[in-house]
């Protein structure tokens, strides 16, 4: 319990002064990823948040209304920051190779461990809720789309657009990545697999001019 909390049965009520404070929902957010990265998504109930964050309830239903209102709160912050975090990186590169290896050292290396021990704990109640299901896709849409501009040396759309399946491509590695770090922490074998992407991606860049075809071609079951 935080030291200003208050007993959990005494959070059913608060002003709506108190519950409405626009400073309290960044605490309440702050104090569900603790609980989250301490206990895990089983101990994670509206009491239990409350008692960290020191705050009502009434609090938590003001700003979220539920506790899946706060989870897909929490994702898409949580999302938004490390995304930006890796945005910055990739653009203080030039682009190429090095700008592909800044994305991946700070998505899977540079977030803390505990951002995607967070997102991976509550996946399974995000999927299977069709509302919070839907806005993980768009926050994967989304992604898709920063990386795509960042793999463009240009920035320009038509480029992004052509650089769309490398981006899908380099959004599941990272995926991946970032699940081997948490299952086997002490392991590098993540930057072995992340070297050989980078490759594949600096060829492809290269030989941009052509890739369109031949990546049309094999998405629609063709060869060439």
């Amino acid at each position: 319990m935080s030291a200003t909390s208050v007993p959990a049965d005494d959070r059913l009520e608060a002003s709506g002064e108190d519950a409405g404070d626009q400073d309290t929902a960044p605490l309440i957010l702050a104090a569900a990823r603790r609980v989250l990265a301490r206990e895990g998504i089983g101990a994670l109930t509206i009491g239990s948040i409350a008692s960290e964050a020191g705050v009502y309830r009434a609090a938590i239903h003001y700003h979220f209304g539920s506790k899946d209102g706060l989870i897909a709160t929490l994702i898409e912050r949580s999302w938004e920051e490390a995304s930006r975090q890796s945005a910055i990186a990739a653009r203080s590169c030039p682009p190429g190779e090095v700008r592909v290896r800044s994305m991946v050292d700070e998505w899977v290396g540079g977030a803390s461990p505990d951002l995607h021990l967070m997102f991976y704990d509550v996946l399974g109640r995000v999927l299977r809720d069709p509302k919070m299901r839907e806005q993980l896709q768009s926050n994967y849409e989304s992604w898709t789309d920063l990386l795509s501009e960042l793999l463009s040396p240009s920035g320009d759309e038509d480029t992004s657009a052509v650089l769309r399946p490398y981006a899908l491509m380099l959004r599941m590695f990272l995926d991946g990545a970032v699940l081997e770090r948490l299952i086997n922490p002490e392991s590098d074998d993540w930057k072995v697999a992340a070297g050989a992407v980078e490759l594949l991606l600096s060829d492809a860049l290269a030989g941009l001019p052509r890739q369109p075809a031949l990546i049309s071609d094999y998405a629609d079951g063709g060869s060439s």
